[in-house]
């Protein structure tokens, strides 16, 4: 498990961290999520929400990949262009 800093906000476990210069593969592809979820055994992946601020990169990217997305939004720039769960502030989550 690492630790997830976002801002001054709280501090949130996270049980791993994908780098696509790492893996060789990049968001939009889902391809790239398969590496996260063997640290998610157990889990159907349509059961996986993945959090992210970009409609194409990771609404389109976790969409494809059979996950859950929900977009970081604040200010409802997206209130058109997408039907997932969007909300304001990672604090939403808690």
């Amino acid at each position: 498990s690492g630790i997830c800093q976002v801002g001054d906000g709280p501090l949130a476990s996270v049980r791993c961290i994908i780098d696509s210069h790492v893996v060789g593969v990049m968001k939009p592809d889902p391809h790239i999520f398969d590496f996260a979820l063997p640290f998610f055994a157990g889990i159907d992946r349509s059961r996986i929400a993945y959090v992210g601020d970009s409609v194409v990169m990771d609404v389109g990217g976790s969409t494809a990949a059979g996950l859950i997305p929900i977009l970081v939004d604040p200010y409802d720039d997206a209130v058109d262009l997408v039907s997932c769960r969007r909300i304001a502030s990672l604090l939403e989550l808690l």
